[in-house]
C-alpha cells in the first residue's frame, strides 16, 4: 500500500505494460463486439478507465492486495531487495507434512522414496490425488510424477475443443509423442548452450534444433512438414492453458520453470542422446557433501535416474530400450577416487534397477549393473 507523506498519498501508475493488460483482458470477453465509428471512445476503453480508476482509489486506502503466482519463474532484482518498497511482501510456503497428508489421505503413506526426493508442491499433489490406483501404484520417483503431469497436461491442450489464436484444437497435426519430442530437443539445447539454464538465443541455434528435431522418430510420422508442425507447437505453447512451458518470440525461448527444462533435458537423454552427449553430462554427476561446479545438474541427474521405463523411447533395432538409461547410471556406480559419492542419485538409480530385475525385457541390462557394483 502506498505510505503517506505530508497528509497526500503516493501516486501509483498502474496502467502500463502487463499490469492493464492483466486487469482488462477480461473486458475483451465481456464485449467482443465494439463501436466501429473510430471518432467514439470503445465501451471498453471507459470501463477499462473506469476499472482502473477504482483500484487506484482502493490503493490509496490501502485496501489492496495482490496475490501473484509464479514470482518464482522471474529473473528479477528487484523481487530480490524489497528494502525500499511501499509494498509488504510475503511468499506462500509448500505444503507441510501435515497439510499434504490431510491433501492425500491415506495415499500420503503409499508415497514412500518420493517424499524423500523432494517437497510436493499443490500441482504435483493435484495430479497424484487424481490418478488411477494402478498408475498411482507406479510413483516410485520424481521423474514419475512430472511424467504423468506432462500426460494430463498433453491431453488436455491437444483434445480441447475450440478456438484458440490461429488453430482449431481438434485440427491441430501433432501429436502428444511429437510434442514431448520437440521439448526434450529445445531443452537438450539449452542445457548445453544457455548461461542461465533457461534462456536460449533461438535465432542462433534453431538450425541445430530443427536437426535434432528430425532425427526423432515420431517427428517422420504426417503429412504436415516439419515447418508446419513447429508453428502449430509455437501456437498451442502461447495459447495453452495447461502447456504454457516457455515464453517464446522469434529471437529467443525462455523457460519458465527451470526444473521443467531439466526435466525435458533429461527425457532427451534417456530417449534420444547419442554417446558423445551421454558422455558430457556422465562428467557432470554432482558429488555428495559439496557445492561444487556441477550441483545445477542435480535435479537433471534426478530425473534421469528416476525417469520411468513407460517414458523410454523404442528403439529401431534390437538394441535394449532402455540402453540410454543403463549407459547414464553406469557413471553414477564407478570407483570414485574420493568418498564424495552421489549417494542419493545412486540410491534412487538402484531402487529403479531393482524395479528391472522384475520385468523379463529388463532383467539382463540392469542385472548387468547391479553385478559390476557388487563385485
Amino acid at each position: 500500500m502506498a505510505n503517506l507523506a505530508n497528509g497526500e498519498s503516493e501516486r501509483r501508475e498502474i496502467t502500463t505494460g502487463k499490469t492493464k493488460t492483466l486487469v482488462t483482458a477480461p473486458l475483451k470477453t465481456v464485449f467482443p463486439l465494439e463501436e466501429r465509428d473510430p471518432n467514439w471512445p470503445k465501451i471498453t476503453d471507459i470501463y477499462e478507465k473506469a476499472i482502473l480508476q477504482w483500484i487506484e482509489l482502493k490503493i490509496a486506502q490501502g485496501c489492496v492486495t495482490l496475490i501473484v503466482d509464479g514470482l518464482d519463474e522471474l529473473n528479477a532484482p528487484g523481487l530480490q531487495n524489497n528494502g525500499g518498497s511501499d509494498w509488504e511482501f510475503c511468499l506462500a510456503a509448500l505444503f507441510t507434512p501435515n497439510q499434504s497428508k490431510r491433501n492425500l489421505g491415506q495415499l500420503y503413506d503409499k508415497l514412500g522414496l518420493l517424499l524423500a526426493q523432494t517437497p510436493l508442491t499443490p500441482r504435483h499433489l493435484e495430479v497424484i490425488r487424481t490418478l488411477p490406483e494402478n498408475r498411482f501404484a507406479r510413483l516410485h520417483s520424481l521423474a514419475c510424477v512430472y511424467w504423468e503431469m506432462l500426460q494430463a497436461s498433453l491431453e488436455k491442450d491437444l483434445t480441447r475443443e475450440g478456438k484458440v489464436g490461429p488453430f482449431e484444437r481438434l485440427n491441430v497435426p501433432v501429436t502428444k509423442e511429437q510434442y514431448i519430442g520437440y521439448l526434450a530437443a529445445l531443452a537438450s539445447i539449452t542445457m548445453k548452450r544457455s548461461k542461465d539454464l533457461k534462456t536460449l538465443d533461438l535465432a542462433k541455434h534453431e538450425v541445430t534444433l530443427l536437426n535434432r528435431v528430425l532425427k526423432i522418430p515420431s517427428w517422420k510420422i504426417g503429412k504436415e512438414s516439419t515447418e508446419e508442425k513447429i508453428k502449430h507447437l509455437k501456437g498451442l505453447n502461447s495459447s495453452s492453458v495447461e502447456f504454457i512451458y516457455l515464453r517464446q518470440s522469434n529471437s529467443q525461448v525462455v523457460w519458465k520453470d527451470r526444473t521443467v527444462m531439466d526435466f525435458f533435458a533429461a527425457l532427451w537423454l534417456v530417449r534420444y542422446s547419442i554417446e558423445k552427449q551421454r558422455e558430457v553430462v556422465c562428467k557432470q554427476v554432482p558429488r555428495r557433501g559439496e557445492k561444487d561446479r556441477h550441483e545445477n545438474r542435480r535435479d537433471l541427474w534426478t530425473f534421469i535416474v528416476g525417469m520411468p521405463f513407460d517414458a523410454f523411447e523404442k528403439f529401431q533395432t534390437n538394441v535394449p530400450r532402455d540402453a540410454r538409461w543403463i549407459g547414464l547410471v553406469q557413471r553414477l556406480f564407478h570407483p570414485l577416487t574420493d568418498e564424495k559419492r552421489p549417494t542419493q542419485l545412486m540410491y534412487i538409480a538402484w531402487e529403479e534397477l531393482k524395479r528391472g530385475v522384475k520385468a523379463p525385457n529388463r532383467m539382463k541390462s540392469v542385472t548387468k549393473v547391479m553385478d559390476s557394483f557388487r563385485h
